[in-house]
Parts: C-alpha cells; sequence; structure tokens
C-alpha cells in the first residue's frame, strides 16, 4: 500500500496562493496530511508545482496527464509509482487523522473492489479514500484523452462505501472530512 497527497490544485477557490503551503496551526497543510499517512507506508506528493515540495522528504510528481482534476493527480501517482493499491487524500483536509485512515484501510483491506470510500455528510468522500489500480486501468482511454472527470471515474467503479455511523465511531465529530476551499475557511478552522 501507498498513500499519495494531492498538492497540485489550481487553488482557484482558495484565492490564489499555492493552497498545500498555507499555514494551518503552525505549519503547512501538506505536513498535516503526511502526519495523518505517514502509518501507510511509502508515500508520494503529486503537485503542479512540484518544486514547492521536494523539501518535505517525500517523492514529488506531477501530473502525467492534465486536465482531470483530481483524477490527474490519482493516475499520476499509479503511473509514478507502480503501486496496486493508493491510499489517495487531499491536503486541503487538514483535520484528516491517523486513526481514520488506519479505519480506511483496515475496510480496505477486507474489500476486493476498485475502491473503498468513507461516506459522510451526505456525500462520498473521494479524496479520502483507497484505489487500486484496475480501476485506472479499465478507464485508461478515456483518462489518455482527458475526457472523464474524477466524480464520472468514482460514479463508475466497483466501490465499497463505508457508512457515516461505522465512520462517527471510529470519529464522533467526523474532523478528518473537514475540506478548506477558502482563506476564510482555514481561518474560521483555525478558530
Amino acid at each position: 500500500m501507498m498513500a499519495a497527497i494531492l498538492a497540485g490544485g489550481a487553488s482557484r477557490r482558495f484565492g490564489g496562493g499555492e493552497k498545500g503551503l498555507a499555514q494551518f496551526k503552525g505549519k503547512p497543510m501538506v505536513a498535516w496530511a503526511l502526519d495523518a499517512v505517514h502509518g501507510v507506508g511509502s508515500v508520494v506528493i503529486i503537485a503542479n508545482r512540484p518544486e514547492l515540495y521536494t523539501g518535505f522528504g517525500h517523492p514529488v510528481y506531477s501530473d502525467s496527464v492534465k486536465g482531470m482534476g483530481p483524477l490527474s493527480g490519482l493516475h499520476a501517482a499509479f503511473h509514478h509509482t507502480g503501486a496496486d493499491q493508493i491510499f489517495l487524500l487531499a491536503c486541503d483536509m487538514p483535520q484528516a487523522s491517523s486513526a481514520m485512515v488506519e479505519f480506511v484501510l483496515s475496510i480496505a483491506k477486507k474489500s476486493s473492489g476498485d475502491a473503498v470510500i468513507p461516506y459522510a455528510d451526505g456525500r462520498e468522500q473521494g479524496l479520502f479514500a483507497v484505489y487500486r489500480k484496475s480501476a485506472i486501468d479499465r478507464h485508461r482511454d478515456a483518462i489518455h484523452s482527458a475526457s472523464i472527470q474524477f466524480d464520472q471515474f468514482r460514479n463508475s467503479i466497483n466501490k465499497t462505501l463505508i457508512p457515516e455511523e461505522e465512520l462517527r465511531q471510529v470519529e464522533p465529530g467526523l474532523e478528518s472530512f473537514v475540506n478548506v476551499n477558502s482563506k476564510m475557511d482555514l481561518t474560521r478552522l483555525e478558530k
């Protein structure tokens, strides 16, 4: 198992700047994500500007096929690592806990599908999930032509959804899934 931290979005809603490097409680958001996955095994960072992330002690890669949002990052992680399974985590979830990561991984070990995805706050948490290379392989043509987006990809794969009730047994407030989309979100979360 490997982990891939997505740190390379366009940051349009964030209002400029490199979102992964924005400070949260005294350290960059990407550092919080790295802390959450420290027990997974090998870790890579996927970023549009790899040079900004080389100081974090992990290999950094950019998207091989651009234009598909998080799916470009997931594809790049599989492409550059050759892994069979990847735990994918967005850097803008700075409260991601290692306990929740371990719980999702424990479900993934028992699953034979293409993905294991938490279902919280009324939606799939596709950027805090485990994916198999088989899902990417089946969509190779659509990915290489950049004619598929992350939601379409997730809707078309064989996945196990982890119900919110089970997630709340690990983390009653589901803090791991709080996403920072703007600088205002970040300020609010710090308080």
